[in-house]
């Protein structure tokens, strides 16, 4: 699945011609990525801690779902919910770009 960035280009622009509603995805995921970025460049270098920034976001998309199902479904709830889901993506690609400075782990000893 490894391919060069050209490659993956190419291959997005094929998936974006069938399923175009993916654009809009992506790049509300790409704009949040570049606001985190520039609030908080620093990015943690351990993959646990980095997996909690991404679990927090999954917690806040979780609570946004059960205050849309409490809500009766309230259109302003589904925003909500968006807002939150466009958060864990961005997380999630976040995690995955850093994830070769991810250190690795030292044993303790026991």
């Amino acid at each position: 699945m490894t391919r060069t960035p050209e490659q993956a280009a190419f291959r997005l622009i094929e998936l974006l011609n069938a399923r175009p509603e993916l654009a809009v995805v992506f790049m509300d995921i790409a704009l949040e990525l570049l606001r985190a970025e520039g609030l908080h460049p620093d990015w943690s270098t351990d993959a646990a801690h980095a997996l909690g920034f991404l679990t927090e976001e999954v917690g806040e998309l979780a609570e946004a779902v059960n205050e849309f199902h409490a809500g009766g479904g309230d259109p302003a709830r589904r925003v909500q919910m968006s807002d939150e889901a466009t958060q864990v993506g961005t997380m999630a690609v976040r995690f995955l770009l850093n994830l070769p400075r991810f250190q690795t782990p030292r044993r303790c000893a026991a």
